[in-house]
């Protein structure tokens, strides 16, 4: 039997945070962690490992989603899918510098968002 997948949830959003948790399990996947600050992200990808983050791009705290996912990406080459409300120019091109594993905006379709775990995951 094949392990099941786990993806570290990064969103400062309650509401979205549970949806996303919701919808992950209900599809087959495991939660490694939900987290609402890049600092956390950080912490929980080094205790964690998850195989896939899903990330708000504005967080609270600090440090926000681009730099954590930056600071993730580069140490421990784990694919981030940005999962954003902001819409705008600079928020994109940043997170495009990054070169994600994704791009969605919310609000989100679960189909869109399952699609896209799948192909990052090789499913």
């Amino acid at each position: 039997m094949q392990q099941k997948k786990k993806i570290l949830i990064v969103e400062d959003e309650i509401i979205t945070a549970l949806e996303l948790k919701n919808i992950l399990e209900r599809n087959g996947y495991d939660i490694a962690g939900s987290v609402m600050t890049g600092e956390e992200a950080i912490q929980e990808t080094s205790a964690r490992r998850p195989h896939l983050i899903i990330m708000d791009i504005g967080l609270i705290g600090e440090i926000d989603g681009a730099e954590a996912a930056s600071y993730i990406i580069h140490r421990y080459h784990i694919p981030i899918i940005f999962l954003t409300g902001n819409t705008d120019r600079l928020t994109h091109r940043k997170a495009m510098d990054l070169n994600p594993a994704g791009y969605i905006v919310k609000p989100f379709d679960e189909r869109e968002l399952v699609a896209n775990i799948a192909t990052v995951l090789g499913e």
